[in-house]
This record gives C-alpha cells, sequence and structure tokens, in this order.
C-alpha cells in the first residue's frame, strides 16, 4: 500500500489472530491489535463479525487510537467485518457495494453475485451503472453464492452475512476474510483523499 493505514485488526480470540496481523502489517497498514491470542473460550465476545458486542469492541479501539479503519475477523477467519473512521459499522452487503463501485472501476463489464437478501443498491447505484457493472441476485447461502459466482464467472459474489467469494485474479473463488480485509485496503489505498466514512 502507498497509504499509510492504521487499521484495528480484531480477530475475538478466533483463528484469524494466528495471521491475519501479520497479513496485514506485510501489506503496510500499521495495525492495533484487539483480541487476538488464541484461546478457544472466547473470553470476550462472540467472535462473529455481524455481533454487537464485537462490533461495539472494534468502534471502541478505532475511537481510542484514531484508526482509518477496524477490520474484524469471524472465528474460522473467512469474514470480514468492518467499522469505519468514526466508529460506525458498515455492513456487509453495503461494503459489498463499495468494493464493486471500486473493483468495477478497474474490471469493465465486471458481474457480481449478492444474494437476495443484499440492499438493491447493487441494482441502482449511479457509480456501478456508469461503469457498467451487471449483478445477479441469487439465492441466500453460503454454497448457492459460491457456485453462482463460479458458474458466471462473476468477479465477486457477496453474502449479506459477509462471505465474499473472490475469482480470478482477486482469490481463488473461496470466501476467505484476508482476501476481503485487502481488498478494503486496497480500495482505501486507491482513493487517498477519502475516509472509510467517507
Amino acid at each position: 500500500l502507498k497509504r499509510k493505514l492504521k487499521v484495528v485488526c480484531a480477530c475475538g480470540n478466533g483463528t484469524a489472530g494466528a495471521f491475519a496481523p501479520q497479513v496485514l502489517e506485510a501489506v503496510g497498514c500499521e495495525v492495533i491489535r484487539l483480541d487476538c491470542e488464541l484461546d478457544h473460550t472466547f473470553p470476550n465476545y462472540n467472535p462473529n463479525t455481524e455481533d454487537m458486542k464485537m462490533l461495539h469492541a472494534m468502534r471502541d479501539e478505532v475511537l481510542r487510537v484514531q484508526a482509518d479503519v477496524a477490520l474484524g475477523f469471524d472465528g474460522d477467519g473467512d469474514r470480514c467485518g468492518v467499522v469505519d473512521n468514526e466508529g460506525e459499522e458498515i455492513f456487509a452487503d453495503k461494503v459489498g457495494v463499495m468494493l464493486a463501485r471500486d473493483l468495477s472501476a478497474k474490471h469493465s463489464n465486471a458481474i457480481f453475485v449478492a444474494d437476495v437478501k443484499s440492499t438493491g443498491l447493487f441494482m441502482t447505484d449511479p457509480v456501478l451503472r456508469q461503469q457498467g457493472a451487471k449483478t445477479d441476485y441469487w439465492k441466500t447461502g453460503h454454497s448457492y453464492i459460491k457456485r453462482r459466482a463460479n458458474e458466471i464467472k462473476a468477479l465477486v459474489g457477496f453474502e449479506k452475512s459477509g462471505h465474499y467469494f473472490f475469482n480470478p485474479p482477486i482469490g481463488r473463488g473461496y470466501d476467505d476474510g484476508l482476501v476481503s480485509a485487502v481488498a478494503i485496503c486496497e480500495m482505501l489505498d486507491r482513493n487517498p483523499g477519502k475516509s472509510m466514512a467517507d
């Protein structure tokens, strides 16, 4: 990354604590670790990127250290939750729209898959429309979104729960919270004049 991002890395004492902070440091982030020690009893909160207790812990740390973003990982590290620089959580489908905007600017005629519970912005967002992006709404469920993204050669499949399936050239087609986190960091890097809240 060209932009020095201060990132709260929240792992909820789950598996991602073994590798997420090191990966974020390797791409150039200043990392503030939050509950990254592995502990199968999960003493602080449920490591779930949709759990308000986890999101509030991320918010408090972002505000305390004045970070650019908090990236939180669920227990097995396949989802990434986001809290912006103002301490507000951004739900996974909205993060998906932001990533779709960023990626469709780089990849012409990009196709995305979103589950039917996701925001309608994937279809109506003027930036996505201007960039020629198309979104296919599909059945809710991890395996359905993964399969559909692969079938129609979508760049990314976005599940509202936060499972994102990045296909080549970004990922390998499976849900990986670290691939999502790096994509978010790269989006911020490509927009140096904007905060996550912007």
